[in-house]
């Protein structure tokens, strides 16, 4: 089927297009089969999934009537079918206007939606505020939960208190009574946290990625998030000090990266993220 492009938001990842069969179409970055950005009143051609939704969707560099003209020689199709870069475009433009009122919490839903969005580029403020909510959600829990386990766990020193006293249980007992609270408390906090992180490895790995497109550097150096999970395994195998080095590192590497400004310059990956 074919159709024309109604708009195309680069920071949502999808657009919608106006087939020749009178409905709209809504597609996805992922379905784009060119490598320069869609713009507005493109002609396409793309296929209907069983969502209906368009899917493998390609732009007709020429029209209808100019068709014959390929047949001319080999060289003239290479011409027509050469990639152009991308253009602003209106959508474009709307979109930077949008996300100018983006608090907090709307950064982080856009990015929660794009969870495995690869593509594209993320500005500082996307990730940076997605990387905020994140430690919200993970330290007040935490606090929280710490809190009433300690309490819980401690009741156990209160109950035995009779006991102990009446059995001669010495002080050195009540110590270790005591300290299982914190241990407890300890425990519970570290499996809610690697819980959460586990929940936010995907859009972490995704906002990377297009932060680190948004200053021309390659989304696979997002990959590195995955030692950070693994650099606990290394601490608890013994080899406290090498995971602590590439932990420190790794950090080091994301906060410069993730801290400069936009490429002004469009690139592979797309338009400027603002």
């Amino acid at each position: 089927m074919r159709g024309i492009i109604l708009n195309f938001s680069i920071q949502e990842n999808t657009g919608y297009i106006s087939g020749d069969d009178g409905k709209r179409y809504v597609f996805t970055g992922k379905e784009w089969k060119e490598t320069f950005a869609p713009e507005k009143g493109k002609k396409v051609d793309f296929e209907v999934n069983i969502s209906s939704e368009a899917c493998s969707v390609y732009c007709i560099m020429y029209q209808e009537n100019d068709a014959n003209k390929l047949n001319i020689g080999s060289h003239i199709a290479d011409d027509t079918h050469q990639k152009p870069t991308p253009q602003i475009t209106e959508s474009y433009i709307n979109q930077l206007e949008v996300e100018k009122t983006y608090g907090t919490m709307s950064w982080f839903k856009k990015c929660m939606k794009n969870y495995v969005n690869f593509a594209g580029r993320a500005r500082r403020s996307e990730f940076w505020n997605f990387v905020l909510m994140i430690c919200f959600i993970q330290i007040i829990p935490s606090i929280i939960i710490s809190i009433t386990t300690y309490f819980i766990t401690a009741n156990q020193y209160r109950s035995y208190s009779y006991y102990s006293y009446s059995s001669g249980i010495g002080m050195n007992d009540f110590a270790q009574i005591f300290g299982i609270s914190f241990v407890m408390a300890f425990i519970v906090t570290c499996a809610y946290c690697f819980i959460c992180s586990c929940i936010f490895l995907l859009p972490s790995i995704a906002v990377t990625a297009r932060r680190l497109h948004d200053i021309g550097l390659s989304g696979w150096w997002a990959s590195l998030i995955i030692l950070t999970y693994i650099s606990p395994l290394l601490m608890l195998m013994g080899g406290i000090f090498f995971a602590m080095i590439v932990y420190i590192v790794i950090c080091i590497l994301f906060i410069v990266w993730c801290s400069t400004d936009t490429k002004p310059q469009a690139n592979e990956w797309g338009l400027p993220a603002k």
